[in-house]
């Protein structure tokens, strides 16, 4: 398990706590509402049975992941504050949690993750999964 706080850029990553749910739902009802609401109870729900973690720039959330615990090391969330993109936060969550799978909604209204994480070295291995047929499944390759 990664430690819980780091600092990188100038920016905090940690775990987050139930402290930050009202925090995390106003970011992620900025970011994600054309594509998925993000209910309080989800939040507190994978605060306890997953690893929920945010990055700050001191004032406000700039990023929001939830991966699994072990046995089940899935990435479920991953969302970057539109003017903190290209800057190396999502890659170094990914890198940094080491999730087994991604699990990624390829009908973004900002666009198909998939090409993001095949940079960090997941391939595809099951596509058109989920009740949409919208979600592609996503595994480290092999060295």
């Amino acid at each position: 398990m990664p430690t819980t706080t780091f600092e990188k850029d100038h920016l905090i990553y940690r775990r987050a706590t139930e402290k930050d749910i009202p925090r995390i739902l106003g970011f992620v009802d900025i970011y994600l509402r054309k594509d998925w609401l993000v209910r309080r109870d989800y939040l507190w729900s994978t605060m306890h049975t997953d690893e929920t973690w945010i990055v700050t720039d001191k004032k406000r959330v700039v990023a929001w992941a939830t991966v699994g615990r072990a046995g089940r090391r899935g990435l479920w969330n991953l969302l970057v504050h539109p003017e903190y993109r290209n800057r190396g936060i999502g890659r170094t969550l990914v890198q940094r949690l080491k999730p087994d799978y991604i699990r990624s909604k390829s009908d973004q209204s900002d666009g198909d993750p998939a090409a993001f994480y095949a940079r960090l070295g997941y391939e595809t291995i099951k596509q058109n999964a989920g009740r949409k047929r919208n979600i592609q499944i996503m595994r480290r390759r092999k060295p």
